[in-house]
């Protein structure tokens, strides 16, 4: 049998309504999901390249023929680091910085926010990277592999 929560605990909820009083409020909003074909401000959805905790990233062309990388985050996020990446991206640009993405296009689409980049070289992420074993393995398997990253930098 169900027991009304005093006022003032944690159970109790707000005066607005909703959640309860002291509820964690979710810093990251389900990942947004796109499907292949789909087009967003013109750019079309080819492949996903991976998801994490803040979005999703997919790679895009454009109607010239161009392939790109767009990454996604929800409007609904309460955590956006897709802000400051544009900002940055944004400012490098200006400084004709060498070594950065170029940044192509940004904005507000549906219920997510994007940005549209170059799209670089294969995936760096550890469990693609087979032949250089785990870096818990020995401080050389892991500098071996740390050489190799610097390879597509160059």
């Amino acid at each position: 049998m169900a027991t009304a929560a005093s006022p003032g605990s944690p159970e109790a909820p707000s005066p607005e309504g909703g959640k309860p009083k002291g509820a964690p409020i979710p810093m990251v909003a389900a990942v947004q999901k796109l499907q292949l074909g789909e087009k967003v401000a013109g750019w079309e959805v080819v492949k996903k390249l991976g998801e994490g905790g803040f979005g999703a990233v997919y790679k895009v062309k454009h109607p010239s023929g161009r392939e790109s990388a767009m990454k996604i985050e929800a409007c609904s996020a309460t955590i956006r680091p897709m802000k400051m990446e544009v900002v940055v991206l944004q400012t490098a640009k200006k400084a004709r910085a060498t070594h950065f993405c170029e940044l192509l296009d940004a904005g507000k689409w549906d219920t997510f926010n994007f940005l549209v980049m170059t799209l670089v070289g294969p995936s760096l992420h550890v469990r693609d990277c087979t032949n250089y074993g785990s870096f818990r393995r020995t401080p050389i398997a892991a500098l071996s592999f740390m050489r190799s990253c610097l390879i597509f930098m160059v």
